[in-house]
């Protein structure tokens, strides 16, 4: 499977979950008696979902907190599907050139041993503070 293919198939579930947690919400809208017909519930859905709010559909007001809950799962949503993509990619280029491994494993190191050497000095210098007050 081509590199090109893999991040397409990632994008696609990614998408593809977006359009079922949906098509979810519009179900909710449907069982709620907010709307009658599912193809309102799935368009007011949608635009909830992607915090469009262009209010052209409104939700009866004892339902209307559903909008802003939905709009905010949206949003948060699309940042966990947004730093999947990014950690698909990046696994992908690390995959096929080895000197950005290397340096990354390096990277890694360097900032571990970094901080275990501020924690391993942090009682050092708490204690030479004290005696120099």
């Amino acid at each position: 499977m081509t590199d090109l293919a893999i991040a397409t198939a990632a994008i696609s579930c990614a998408f593809l979950a977006h359009l079922i947690e949906i098509a979810l919400w519009a179900a909710l809208l449907v069982v709620c008696g907010e709307f009658g017909a599912f193809g309102n519930a799935l368009y007011l859905s949608a635009v909830n979902y992607t915090a469009l709010g262009y209010g052209d559909l409104l939700l009866t007001p004892s339902w209307r907190l559903l909008g802003p809950l939905e709009a905010a799962n949206g949003v948060l949503m699309f940042g966990v599907s947004t730093a999947m993509v990014f950690a698909v990619i990046k696994r992908l280029v690390l995959a096929r050139f080895v000197d950005l491994r290397s340096y990354e494993t390096m990277r890694v190191y360097e900032e571990f041993e970094a901080e275990r050497h501020d924690f391993t000095d942090a009682p050092k210098l708490a204690s030479s503070a004290h005696s120099a007050s």
